[in-house]
C-alpha cells in the first residue's frame, strides 16, 4: 500500500505513513505533525497515451529532416545510375548554370530542408505554426518535384523519361502531412 502523500510502501492495514504520518485511509485523522507533500504526485510506468501524441508531430518532423539527406531523385540511363539528395540539390550553385528551373530547384530544396527544421522545432515548442509549416513543407516539396523534371528537360531533352523521384521523397510529404495532421488532431484535444 503506497502512501499518497510520499510514496512510501507501507504494510496492509496501516492507518498512517511510517514516513510522513499521512493517513493511510479516508477516515483516519492525520498523525500530529504531518503536513501534506504537494510535489508527491503518484507516476505511472507508461507514458499518457496523450503525451506520446504531443510528440508525434516533432518525431514525424525529424523523419522529414532524415529524409533531406537520402535519395531524392534518381538518374538512370544505360545501366548506370545515380542518385541525387534535397541537401546535395539544394546547394548544387554550379547546376545554375542550367538556368532558372535549376535557380528555383536549389531554392525549394531548401525550403523543403527549413520547413522540416522548423516544423521539428516549432513541434517541440508546441507552437500554433507547425502544422501550418508542416503542410507548406510538404506543398514545397511537390513544387521541388516539379522543378526536378524542369531541370532534367533542360539539361537533355528527354532525359526526364529517365529521371525519377525516390522514395525518400514520397516518405517526406508523408512524414510532413502527417506532421500536421497530428497537430491539428492535438489542438481539438
Amino acid at each position: 500500500m503506497n502512501c499518497t502523500n510520499c510514496g512510501t510502501q507501507n504494510p496492509e492495514g496501516t492507518k498512517f505513513c511510517r514516513t510522513c504520518g499521512a493517513p493511510m485511509t479516508q477516515n483516519a485523522a492525520p498523525a500530529p505533525g504531518y503536513a501534506p507533500n504537494p510535489a508527491y504526485a503518484p507516476q505511472s510506468a507508461a507514458p499518457a497515451k496523450s503525451d506520446v501524441m504531443k510528440l508525434l508531430p516533432a518525431i514525424a518532423a525529424a523523419v522529414a529532416l532524415l529524409c533531406v539527406v537520402l535519395p531524392w531523385y534518381t538518374i538512370s540511363m544505360f545501366g548506370v545510375s545515380e542518385s541525387a539528395t534535397v541537401l546535395g540539390t539544394a546547394f548544387d550553385f554550379e547546376s545554375w548554370e542550367v538556368g532558372f528551373s535549376a535557380i528555383m530547384l536549389s531554392l525549394l530544396s531548401i525550403g523543403c530542408i527549413v520547413a522540416a527544421g522548423f516544423t521539428v522545432f516549432a513541434s517541440v515548442k508546441k507552437l500554433p505554426i507547425a502544422k501550418i509549416v508542416a503542410f507548406a513543407g510538404a506543398v514545397i516539396a511537390f513544387l521541388t518535384m516539379f522543378a526536378w523534371d524542369s531541370c532534367a528537360d533542360a539539361i537533355a531533352k528527354g532525359l526526364s523519361e529517365y529521371a525519377k523521384v525516390g522514395f525518400a521523397f514520397y516518405l517526406y510529404i508523408i512524414a510532413m502531412v502527417g506532421a500536421g495532421v497530428v497537430s491539428i488532431l492535438n489542438e481539438k484535444k
